[in-house]
């Protein structure tokens, strides 16, 4: 019988490997996040803020939506409001294993 090595150890087990792995799913991100019209609204904006605590939302309110369009968590926040999902467009693009070792990064 084969022993079952969880997928994570496996992917710290072989660093090589890891890499390649990282370097295919960062490219699928990219893709994914470049795929999305993104046209954020101020109602985004104001409800984004409102998941954080009053320190984070000071310092964002401060920035303000055109500086916060280039932030990945403004960005997700809003592909996610709008029913995308990185976690499926990864499942569909990546192969079992490397589906897999993103889980374990994340």
């Amino acid at each position: 019988m084969i022993p079952i090595i969880p997928f994570k150890d496996a992917c710290e087990a072989e660093p090589a490997a890891m890499g390649n792995a990282k370097q295919r799913i960062q490219r699928i991100i990219l893709d994914y996040y470049q795929s999305i019209p993104f046209e954020p609204t101020p109602l985004d904006f104001d409800e984004w803020l409102q998941t954080m605590s009053t320190a984070e939302r000071e310092i964002y309110q401060w920035m303000g939506l055109d500086t916060c369009r280039n932030i990945l968590a403004f960005r997700r926040y809003c592909f996610r409001k709008s029913g995308h999902r990185l976690e499926s467009y990864l499942a569909e693009r990546l192969s079992l294993d490397d589906f897999r070792c993103w889980l374990a990064m994340e």
